[in-house]
């Protein structure tokens, strides 16, 4: 049985707080959920941090990243709106909203979403 360890990276450049993060190819997108609506990206092969050039629209207080079909997607969570926005890391621009009417709950909290990607159409149910 091989021993395995943390490793102390570098901090983040700013303070991210009530965030969400996923990976994508060989790095790291973390979202803030405060009202900075920052995203940070790091990367492990060069241990190095990078703000993202455009912030997010709308607040995702825990809420949800996920990466696929090579776009990063965050979504839900407490003051989003309702919001699900996405941006392509390889291509540099702003964050686009998806077009959608979710049923509002009568508080954040009180929502969660699954959430169904095909190749044509994007889908979504709430539950509360």
């Amino acid at each position: 049985s091989t021993k395995q360890e943390w490793l102390s990276k570098r901090s983040m450049p700013v303070k991210c707080s009530r965030g969400t993060a996923t990976s994508f190819g060989d790095k790291i997108l973390v979202v803030d959920g405060s009202d900075e609506k920052r995203c940070m990206e790091f990367n492990p092969s060069t241990n190095s941090w990078a703000i993202c050039k455009h912030r997010l629209q709308f607040k995702h207080e825990y809420g949800v990243a996920t990466f696929h079909q090579n776009k990063i997607i965050v979504f839900g969570g407490r003051y989003s709106n309702y919001k699900i926005e996405e941006n392509d890391p390889n291509v540099v621009g702003q964050w686009s909203t998806w077009e959608l009417n979710l049923e509002e709950a009568k508080a954040a909290r009180e929502m969660s979403l699954a959430l169904f990607v095909t190749n044509e159409t994007k889908f979504s149910q709430s539950f509360h």
